[in-house]
């Protein structure tokens, strides 16, 4: 359990099942609070189960990434938060930057960002690939002010939103630097 490292030098992060655990109860939660005070869910299924497990994908690769980098992720909020109206702080503070961290289950999935979410939450979006149930790698990351441009526009998609291909991330680190570098507050 927690951090490993794949031969091709890959590091990935396997979630204990009391981890796993947390995680389903604190999707739940989520789900629950943001329902009763009329946050939208962004994905057009309607289907509980599969919304489930969504929130759960989510919340797992939060928790591994706050692994990989050790870090605490801001996994409860006693208000509901959305990303639409500003209220998301983002999900984890490492090296005093702020990370929102995104999931995939395809192999060759994208950094998905809803049309109508501020990128001003957040310095940097991280995406993380379930490798398979509880087990993470980190796929790549971007500043969030790089996100919301033509290029990365889907309109394919279910629910059209802007969607990063694997080949415009950079590694966690280059991703860090670069934006420390700018001079650009967000």
């Amino acid at each position: 359990m927690g951090y490993q490292k794949t031969e091709d030098g890959t590091a990935q992060y396997q979630l204990s099942p009391a981890e796993r655990a947390l995680a389903l109860w604190v999707a739940k939660s989520r789900s629950r609070v943001n329902r009763s005070a009329g946050v939208s869910r962004n994905i057009p299924n309607e289907d509980q189960a599969f919304f489930d497990s969504i929130e759960r994908l989510g919340v797992e690769a939060e928790m591994a990434f706050a692994g990989l980098v050790n870090a605490y992720p801001r996994l409860f909020s006693a208000s509901p938060v959305s990303a639409a109206n500003g209220t998301d702080p983002g999900d984890v503070t490492y090296k005093g930057l702020t990370f929102d961290v995104k999931a995939t289950r395809h192999p060759k999935g994208r950094l998905l960002w809803p049309e109508d979410k501020p990128t001003t939450g957040a310095h940097i979006a991280v995406l993380m690939g379930e490798v398979e149930p509880g087990l993470f790698e980190v796929v790549g990351a971007i500043e969030t002010r790089k996100i919301k441009t033509p290029a990365h526009w889907a309109d394919e998609l279910p629910r059209p939103c802007y969607a990063v291909p694997r080949s415009a991330l950079a590694t966690v680190r280059e991703t860090i630097n670069r934006h420390k570098g700018s001079t650009c507050d967000n």
